[in-house]
């Protein structure tokens, strides 16, 4: 069968009724993929119908990089457009570390995209957001996500009309335009700046839904002790504590104002107090996830109300948490 841009949608249309509807089938069909699976029937097609590159002449193939020993690129689209696979139904956020250092590593690339068959990732390097912006952010990660797609999304939109128009983006003709105005919006996001972002996408209703998605992506959490960080009364890493007679939390500000539990920082001194004074809620956060992973909170209050169980706390004074 030929393959055309109308095959290609037939074909993630199917993929997405699978991922969405049809959880045996597509557990069948994520076993048999693999990566190269994926590779061979979801992103050679991509490339090919609806980003319109030549597959012979303009892809490379298990590319090695020139600067970084070992980092072997999935796809590299005209020595600068980055492709990386993942097997169907892979959760991405646990694999982006590998795009991240490949575009870090390497002058030429500025951008990527990273991909399951089903998910889709576009991440742009911060220099070359500044670059474009002509201005410096203070509090952007060196390579950021700036856009996320997915079939099984519901955008009040076709999710593969919608997949296929923000991938054409990418084109051969127009990436690097494209690229151009993403890394301007989120700049134009991430710097908190007045005015109106470019114009992505000629569709408005298209447009305004990818300008929010990146906009969800990079902007700027600021976390309560903002300002202190900005005026230097208190500095990134500095430790704040709460305690009393049953539980000790202690937190770790951060440059935007937020602050990190950080795994094992929760602790319940006397539990049978913690039980009669409302702590309850508490115990059963650090057995089941505070003991476990690092979280990010805009008020260490909202970890109060968190370990009380309660929507509104009274006498927030009680709960003030003291630098160490």
């Amino acid at each position: 069968m030929e393959l055309t841009q109308k095959s290609f949608k037939e074909r993630i249309k199917e993929l997405r009724h699978f991922a969405s509807e049809d959880q045996e089938k597509f557990e069948t069909l994520r076993d048999a993929l693999h990566e190269k699976g994926v590779e061979c029937a979801i992103l050679i097609p991509l490339i090919e119908t609806i980003m319109e590159f030549d597959t012979l002449n303009d892809v490379k193939y298990e590319q090695s990089s020139d600067r970084e020993y070992h980092q072997r690129f999935d796809f590299l689209l005209d020595n600068r457009f980055l492709i990386e696979a993942k097997a169907l139904g892979t959760n991405l956020d646990d694999h982006y570390s590998q795009i991240k250092k490949y575009i870090i590593g390497n002058d030429n690339i500025n951008y990527g995209l990273l991909t399951n068959g089903v998910d889709f990732q576009i991440w742009i390097q911060k220099s070359y957001i500044e670059e474009i912006i002509k201005n410096k952010l203070e509090h952007t990660k060196n390579v950021v996500k700036v856009l996320e797609v997915s079939l099984t999304d519901s955008f009040g939109f076709d999710s593969v009309e919608l997949i296929v128009d923000t991938l054409s983006l990418f084109k051969k003709s127009t990436y690097t335009i494209s690229f151009e105005s993403i890394a301007s919006i989120a700049g134009y996001y991430a710097s908190g700046s007045r005015g109106k972002p470019k114009i992505l996408h000629e569709n408005k209703e298209i447009d305004r839904f990818l300008k929010d998605k990146i906009k969800e992506l990079v902007s700027i959490q600021k976390g309560i002790y903002y300002e202190d960080i900005m005026n230097k009364r208190i500095s990134p890493g500095d430790k704040l504590q709460f305690k009393n007679d049953c539980v000790e939390i202690t937190v770790e500000v951060t440059e935007t104002g937020t602050v990190i539990l950080k795994k094992n920082s929760a602790n319940v001194k006397d539990q049978i107090k913690a039980l009669e004074d409302g702590w309850g809620k508490l115990i059963s956060l650090i057995t089941e996830k505070w003991s476990k992973d690092d979280t990010e909170f805009t008020d260490p209050i909202e970890i109060i109300k968190l370990a009380l169980d309660v929507q509104r706390l009274h006498g927030k004074e009680k709960y003030h948490f003291k630098s160490l």
